[in-house]
């Protein structure tokens, strides 16, 4: 929006220099929004093509903006201005972030925060981190001055000091490639005019501040997601880490539709769909929102057009950079800061936050200047054509686009804050300022009337919950926390036998996801089918069993038992069994056999009364199975019978 406001104001100005681009870079500009439209045709999913296609073009009109405004001021003083700028910026985002990782909160952040939020208290902000190093390292290179230079080096420091409390394994490692491939590229670029004895101190004193502030990171930080700095290092490579799931899930996706992809914003909804029996109830909270690599996810959406065009929007640049700071040294800087948000994009998904695509576009814009400016080949000239007129128009754009998601934003936040409070009408007063238009998807690509129908369920609003769940399903159709709440508003609206035929598809589908199951249970106990549900609730006794005879499996999906403990300890299934055990005994007690929580002691349901099991040879002795042991709430009570010895 800044960067708009100021197109508009230097409208007056006199006219930029030459500079042209040519069909070539039109066309790698153009490809990545051509192959979402061609990925949208192809699987039908446009309504969201919109959200996806629209932060890709705000994006690529801020790098026209960034390329006329480099035009207009001439590259050396544009760089030198960028440098300062992102310095200054930079440093109170990294100031305040370090104060908030010890307790001191010196803005007022908002009780939810975005995921990719530059001042969050999670690892989010590491991409935009590492992509600003090499800019500040640019204006310590471009300052001749003692204390601006002092100044600037303190803000280095302060910036590897934020990135290490940050706990970002991928800002970690795009820092660490950063590093050698400036030092690597100066060696070979310069290598003749290098003073080794010079550079050699240089280097010494730079690694021993490194070395001292790598210290001061490293001790525990009790306010941080990830306290310990050791534990964040020694896992990097860790084979049980969620990323590894998320790359092979995304393998077979693609191996589904290599060609064409799943559709644009699709990859969470179709996530679900891949491995669906590793959905959990705790995914509710925890949507899995991306393969945590922009590569990937580009040809798993957009297919293998949509990974191609990607690669090369990103890797040309990098390549033109790298060419041009063989003969100008600032262009190496700007290579790097282009080389580190590639290397984050491996491992994270730079391309969906803000901040870090904003350097992104800068760095495209200085690649397209230098490869661009003062040649005679045909492209569009800004000096012929009515550049003032597209400033214009671009930058008008830019800020209603921008204020229109900025206020939907706003309204979705203080939305999800009153829902955490369980204020559902103020939560439904404020999703109903939101531009779903504009603002579809959260940034979990979680559809807006998803939510906006949770708060209408909530206050018993059925049939409107419906319709909004209907919307949400037109753009994740594959995401089993809606399909959930589709089955739950038919079932309070009366339509049991949809509800049911839709809460045991569901069943079918996600056989870990017990929510749909329990629902089920409530949709059979309305129409008497006692013995049907009597039987859900017992394949859930049996899932939990199953988990723990499968731990291995279970940690290598990063899980933790206490979420499959969680939901059978949870109070509307206790309820549920305990509404069973004392008015349809025949319908549970199919085996007999049941325990309670804190007792090691087996019984056995004979003719309303408990029979004590006293020992296992007892137990083995008559073939019972542990599978078939339920644990029953320790508010239901049976007469003692004859021990089993």
């Amino acid at each position: 929006m800044a960067l708009s406001v100021l197109a508009l104001v230097n409208l007056g100005v006199q006219k930029a220099p030459q500079s042209k681009i040519g069909g070539q870079w039109l066309a790698l500009l153009a490809a990545v929004p051509i192959c979402m439209v061609f990925s949208a045709a192809i699987s039908g999913r446009w309504l969201t093509l919109w959200p996806d296609l629209s932060l890709s073009l705000q994006l690529l009109i801020c790098a026209y903006l960034f390329y006329i405004c480099i035009a207009r001021v001439t590259l050396d003083r544009f760089l030198l201005l960028a440098a300062y700028y992102i310095t200054i910026i930079a440093s109170a985002i990294a100031f305040i972030g370090i104060a908030q990782t010890y307790g001191l909160n010196l803005l007022d952040l908002p009780v939810v925060r975005l995921p990719g939020s530059t001042l969050a208290d999670r690892p989010f902000a590491a991409e935009y981190v590492v992509a600003v190093f090499p800019w500040i390292a640019l204006a310590l290179y471009q300052t001749e001055k003692r204390i601006p230079s002092l100044l600037i080096m303190a803000a280095l420091a302060m910036q590897f000091y934020y990135l290490l409390l940050l706990r970002g394994r991928a800002g970690y490692l795009a820092f660490a490639l950063g590093l050698l491939f400036i030092c690597g590229m100066t060696l070979i670029a310069y290598r003749e005019k290098i003073v080794w004895k010079k550079l050699i101190g240089q280097v010494g004193v730079g690694l021993t501040l490194l070395a001292i502030i790598a210290l001061l990171a490293r001790q525990d930080q009790s306010l941080l997601p990830r306290p310990s700095f050791q534990k964040t290092v020694s896992n990097m490579l860790d084979s049980g880490n969620s990323r590894i799931w998320y790359w092979t899930e995304s393998a077979r996706m693609i191996q589904q539709h290599p060609i064409i992809g799943t559709g644009p914003m699709s990859w969470s909804s179709e996530f679900a769909l891949s491995a669906p029996e590793q959905f959990l109830d705790q995914h509710i909270n925890h949507v899995h929102l991306n393969p945590h690599n922009d590569y990937l996810e580009h040809w798993t959406e957009n297919g293998l057009p949509g990974l191609v065009c990607f690669s090369l929007f990103t890797l040309i640049p990098l390549f033109i950079l790298t060419k041009a700071g063989f003969t100008d040294k600032r262009m190496l800087f700007v290579a790097t800061s282009a080389f580190c948000l590639i290397i984050a994009s491996n491992f994270s998904f730079t391309k969906d936050r803000t901040a870090p695509m904003i350097i992104a576009m800068l760095n495209l814009a200085v690649a397209l200047h230098v490869a661009n400016y003062g040649r005679s080949s045909k492209g569009i000239n800004w000096s012929r054509f009515p550049y003032r007129l597209i400033i214009f128009l671009g930058a008008c754009l830019l800020l209603v686009y921008t204020s229109i998601r900025l206020q939907s934003e706003h309204h979705y936040l203080r939305a999800i804050a009153f829902k955490f409070h369980s204020q559902y009408e103020l939560m439904n007063q404020e999703m109903q300022q939101i531009n779903t238009r504009i603002y579809p998807l959260d940034p979990n690509e979680v559809p807006i009337d998803y939510y906006h129908a949770v708060g209408l369920f909530k206050q018993k609003q059925f049939k409107q919950a419906l319709l909004k769940t209907e919307q949400a399903l037109l753009l994740q159709p594959n995401l089993p926390t809606i399909k959930q709440n589709y089955a739950a508003s038919l079932f309070k609206l009366g339509q049991l036998a949809d509800a049911a035929s839709y809460f045991e598809g569901m069943k079918q589908q996600y056989p870990n996801y017990f929510a749909p199951q329990l629902n089920l249970v409530a949709v059979y106990t309305e129409t008497k089918q006692y013995h049907e549900a009597a039987n859900i609730l017992l394949s859930i006794e049996k899932a939990f069993y199953n988990y723990t005879q499968q731990e291995s499996v279970f940690h290598e999906y990063s899980y933790s038992f206490s979420f499959i403990k969680n939901v059978r300890d949870n109070p509307t299934y206790l309820k549920m069994k305990e509404y069973y055990a004392k008015n349809h005994p025949e319908a549970l007690f199919k085996e007999g056999l049941f325990k309670y929580p804190k007792e090691s002691t087996v019984y056995l349901y004979e003719a309303g009364h408990k029979r004590k099991i006293e020992s296992a040879s007892a137990f083995a002795g008559r073939g019972y199975q542990w599978e078939n042991v339920i644990t029953l709430p320790e508010t239901i009570f049976f007469p003692n019978g004859q021990a089993i010895k």
